[in-house]
């Protein structure tokens, strides 16, 4: 299980800190991300909050007194910015259809959904849990109960070795996934179940085994998307680059409104030197706007391919 803490830090942060401390006691290590301490040295703050936010079961959104109205520097609200972290947070948890669970901290009330953006409004006509400094350990617990409700509908239709292997995955544990994942899938042969051991194994640069079983997720389940996507890597990353762009081209093919495969596709363009067609896909996923974060991605990797081709034209 992996819990995503959404919280604006000069509105909540010790309640978030002291929350995200709980959470680690009775969940696994290394099951909840939060900023300050998850993201590594060297990270860039908008890809580490994406791969987190790619591997999440449920976001909990922290909201204290001054959430709706916490201003920049300027004097402007920060929600009304289309860049602001909090914001984008939210709405890629709601772009990938993530389980959200708001919590009131610090006597905070629900904002009204008409004082919010129209594409987070979901987000906060959803019921609240209330921690108090009163009731803690108690409302802690309703929080726990929740979230493990919210991550059972979301898993309800898995075997367990697939549930104990997707935590595994998130724990970056893959050795332990693919163990799982192969004593499970002979009596549970399943597209979930081959997918994840070809997670598992592409992140152990197994590219080979991966592509196997991408290949037999596709097999059982052809018109899987994500599948094709993430075949297209291993074999971009095993060097197969014509190969890649075929499960690319599949991928958006189906669904031609996922931006990471259009991003996954720009990165093979700039490999194979097609300036046009990286500049295509990276603005591409900015006019989709339907992941915040990986605009934000986007927008810097066009600015830096479109200076490249600058300077390479003279």
């Amino acid at each position: 299980m992996k819990i995503f803490i959404s919280y604006r830090r000069a509105d909540s942060a010790p309640y978030s800190g002291r929350l995200r401390d709980a959470l680690i006691a009775h969940f696994q290590a290394g099951s909840v991300f939060f900023d300050v301490t998850s993201i590594d040295v060297g990270a860039t703050f908008t890809s580490a909050i994406a791969e987190a936010m790619a591997l999440s079961d449920v976001v909990v959104v922290v909201i204290g007194p001054n959430w709706l109205t916490a201003g920049s520097p300027d004097g402007a609200c920060r929600l009304d910015d289309s860049h602001d972290v909090v914001r984008n947070e939210i709405r890629a948890a709601l772009d990938r259809k993530l389980e959200i669970v708001p919590v009131l901290v610090g006597g905070a009330t629900m904002p009204h959904s008409e004082a919010v953006p129209a594409e987070i409004k979901p987000a906060v006509i959803r019921n609240a849990l209330r921690l108090s400094d009163e009731q803690w350990e108690d409302d802690v617990k309703r929080l726990v109960s929740a979230i493990e409700r919210s991550v059972a509908r979301r898993r309800s239709a898995w075997t367990p070795e697939l549930d104990q292997a997707v935590d595994a995955i998130q724990r970056k544990n893959y050795a332990e996934a693919v163990d799982l994942l192969s004593r499970t899938l002979p009596d549970h042969r399943t597209a979930e179940a081959y997918y994840h051991r070809g997670l598992a194994y592409d992140f152990q640069a197994s590219f080979r085994q991966a592509i196997a079983d991408y290949d037999e997720a596709i097999s059982l389940a052809p018109e899987w998307a994500t599948a094709h996507r993430q075949r297209g890597n291993a074999l971009y990353s095993s060097g197969d680059y014509d190969g890649a762009l075929t499960s690319y081209n599949r991928a958006i093919t189906i669904e031609p409104q996922e931006p990471l495969t259009y991003l996954n596709r720009a990165e093979l363009h700039i490999k194979l030197g097609n300036t046009a067609g990286a500049i295509a896909d990276l603005q591409k996923v900015i006019d989709l706007r339907a992941d915040a974060g990986l605009e934000q991605l986007a927008e810097t990797r066009l600015q830096e391919v479109r200076a490249r081709w600058l300077v390479e034209r003279g």
